[in-house]
């Protein structure tokens, strides 16, 4: 009898017992199983526990994935706030309504601006659901689903069907400090980036396989507005593709050749061309991003949390409490150990199967390509370089950086937490066949222990009741201003919830973010980013406007002294008609405008290529400014009008700073009285600097003025090993106005 139908007979026995049939005897003469008898054994095996077990394992999965949807949404609701940063796009979409397109030109954008990646995405939402948070909160929200469900579509690709179920399922319960410190599903965070990234990942392994211009064409169309809108791109995915491309150019497969190779690298090159010239010009109101090399005390703090944020990311430790670096160590050494031993697995595996095994192979008929389990695939190649060079890049970039490393850097390292999951599942799914059971139940223990850390750190996020967005003040702010007759002011960006008032009002109370000097305290308007340059003249504020308040309080970022900005804008503004208390915060109304108020502007130059300053000490104009060569720079201003009052001399610029060379004094001179010192350090360089002119002065000389810079310890790029440029180099002026106060 057959091995098919004794296994048949077998089972049949068994249902028989059970449902009471009489029992078959295929020993019995005469006796045989026909082709009827094992389609109804068939039909009894399909429905045994075997096959149950597939129905248990898919209801599991189905009861997790919504449990991780619903608890990853419960966690973005309770950390997303109504903010400043949070209101842009609604401020943004009033404004393009108001004004048009042309409006953005208007807008003080900063290097990570979303212009061509979450902006969109908000305005489609706002165009279907109005200009409501709640569209710019859950578009974080579904950024991080897609970015999740990608991530496992990579891995499909790459062949690994198990881990393409898995990674999206145990990326949906990352934990609360990728949220809360990574911003992986903050609606303006470096996240879509990162799906913009992913999906031009998928895209070139579908292209490995088959190549073609629409997918190139595609890939560059990502490239560009991922790029233009977030430079961290181009080190996080731009230039590992192009590097991608290298590799296929010098190593070519059958379905990549090197053509094809020198397709993808021209893709990448013409991507980055188009960052860094804004889109040949047709983006050049965006602002640049410069990136500075630090030294050994910046690197040595980077180091160190560089280690921190990324164990933090990919946590396996559900319990912890005062030690936060310990977790964070004990989880990066328990992920890099398995993924070094799953690429040792992974190629031990392959030379067992492709050197001693190699004659038996090929008698058997196998091919080489079945015989490797981590096949040299160019999709496969095309991921492992990637991986490598994307990972490797940030990481180095994030180590060498000039700017010191917090908690909240997680953020910049929010690619890690995509590829190393996605390498190490396509790793472990290859080698799951030939792995031993004690190898098998590591790797499902780290699956498990990274779900349940981020059960366990967003908990408490679960337990709030609802789907409420958090309100961190914004609307009782609006209520209290309403109700003392207040609807137009100025205050710190972050302190008095500028924008996020605005947005929220639909502009029935207005804040305009503004600055205040450090040392004087006076207000200082039409620099801060994330604003629009229109905000700040007398056509922005209704002709009836009858008061106008400045609220003062003390945030992380503007006017650390509350007394010294009360003091500062007194003197500038003349005393208030009101001053009001609310919570921690001081709101001062006066009964004029107060832009325009403080100062007239009698002279402005630009320090560029059309307008170079007319003066001695200064090096050749670009389009960012002009730096000074030398000990010392002057500037000739004439009056065109006697003044009735002080001046003003507004500097906007910076001092050529770093690590080594960390501060600069410049004395000013004004034909030849030395009126003010201006100091500058690595904690407080560029914004503008306001220098008082005596009325005195300007009269000295007929309205001439001689203003002269001399700085204390010029230096240059060259004698700090930082370039070739020899030029010492003082201080970069982009724009100088001279003012006569009001």
């Amino acid at each position: 009898m057959s091995r098919r139908k004794k296994r048949a007979s077998k089972e049949l026995e068994k249902k028989d017992v059970v449902g009471g049939l009489p029992p078959l005897n295929p020993n019995a003469a005469g006796t045989d199983l026909g082709n009827a008898e094992c389609a109804v054994l068939d039909r009894i095996h399909s429905s045994s526990l075997f096959q149950d077990r597939h129905g248990i394992a898919l209801l599991a999965y189905a009861i997790f994935l919504i449990l991780g949807l619903y608890g990853s949404l419960k966690v973005v609701t309770s950390l997303s706030k109504i903010d400043s940063d949070n209101s842009i796009s609604m401020m943004l979409w009033y404004g393009v309504n108001a004004h048009g397109l042309a409006w953005l030109k208007d807008w003080r954008f900063t290097p990570d601006n979303w212009l061509l990646s979450t902006i969109p995405f908000h305005f489609l939402g706002f165009m279907i659901f109005g200009p409501k948070p709640a569209v710019v909160i859950l578009s974080g929200w579904l950024i991080f689903i897609f970015s999740a469900f990608i991530s496992g579509a990579i891995a499909w690709q790459l062949k690994a069907k198990k881990a393409a179920i898995i990674i999206p399922l145990a990326l949906l319960f990352l934990g609360y400090y990728s949220h809360g410190w990574g911003f992986v599903s903050s609606p303006g965070s470096h996240n879509i980036t990162n799906l913009f990234g992913l999906v031009a990942l998928y895209l070139i392994l579908k292209w490995s396989q088959r190549p073609g211009v629409l997918k190139l064409l595609a890939v560059l169309a990502i490239l560009i507005a991922g790029a233009v809108s977030d430079p961290w791109m181009l080190a996080a995915y731009n230039l590992p593709l192009a590097l991608v491309g290298v590799v296929f150019l010098m190593f070519p497969f059958a379905s990549v050749n090197r053509v094809d190779g020198l397709k993808l690298l021209l893709v990448s090159i013409v991507s980055i061309a188009s960052v860094k010239t804004k889109m040949f010009g047709m983006l050049d109101f965006l602002p640049r991003l410069h990136f500075v090399p630090g030294q050994w005390v910046t690197i040595n703090n980077n180091i160190v949390f560089l280690i921190k944020d990324l164990g933090h990311l990919l946590n396996i430790v559900p319990f912890y409490k005062s030690n936060d670096f310990l977790p964070a160590i004990l989880t990066l050494v328990v992920i890099l150990s398995l993924l070094i031993f799953s690429v040792f697995r992974a190629v031990k595996s392959d030379d067992q199967v492709n050197i001693p095994k190699r004659q038996g192979a090929r008698r058997k008929g196998l091919s080489r390509k079945s015989r490797n389990p981590v096949r040299a695939e160019p999709r496969t190649i095309a991921f492992i370089c990637f991986a490598i060079f994307s990972i490797g890049g940030i990481v180095l970039a994030f180590v060498i950086s000039n700017i010191e490393a917090m908690d909240y850097s997680g953020r910049f390292l929010v690619n890690c937490i995509y590829l190393i999951p996605i390498g190490l599942g396509v790793l472990v799914d290859h080698n799951w066949p030939k792995s031993s059971r004690i190898e098998k139940a590591i790797c499902a223990s780290v699956i498990v222990l990274f779900v349940l850390s981020g059960i366990v750190s967003n908990f408490q996020a679960w337990r709030n009741p609802g789907f409420a967005i958090k309100d961190t003040g914004a609307l009782a702010l609006i209520e209290y201003l309403k109700r003392n007759n207040l609807s137009y002011g100025y205050g710190p960006y972050w302190g008095s919830y500028a924008n996020a008032v605005t947005a929220l009002s639909k502009s029935e109370v207005v804040i305009r973010p503004v600055v205040f000097g450090k040392k004087t305290g006076r207000m200082i308007v039409g620099i801060r980013g994330e604003s629009s340059r229109r905000w700040y003249s007398r056509e922005d504020f209704p002709p009836n406007q009858k008061q106008f308040f400045v609220f003062v309080t003390s945030d992380f970022e503007e006017c650390s002294d509350v007394n010294v900005c009360i003091n500062g804008v007194i003197s500038q503004f003349g005393n208030p008609v009101r001053t009001l208390k609310y919570e921690s915060a001081t709101i001062l109304v006066w009964d004029h405008p107060l832009v325009g108020f403080e100062s007239i502007v009698l002279r402005r130059i630009n320090f560029n290529e059309l307008n170079p300053p007319i003066g001695e000490g200064w090096s050749g104009p670009d389009k960012g400014g002009t730096w000074s060569d030398g000990d010392s720079a002057s500037v000739h201003l004439v009056l065109s009008s006697t003044p009735k009052n002080d001046l003003e001399l507004w500097i906007y610029g910076q001092a050529f700073l770093a690590d080594k060379h960390p501060s600069q004094e410049v004395d000013i001179l004004v034909n030849g009285h030395q009126v003010d010192t201006l100091k500058y350090d690595l904690q407080f360089n560029g914004w503008v600097r306001v220098v008082r002119i005596p009325k005195a002065l300007a009269l000295e000389k007929n309205g001439q003025l001689l203003i002269k810079f001399n700085f204390n310890d010029p230096i240059s790029p060259a004698e700090l090993g930082l370039s070739n440029d020899t030029r010492r180099l003082g201080l970069g002026i982009v724009l100088l106005e001279l003012r006569e106060e009001n």
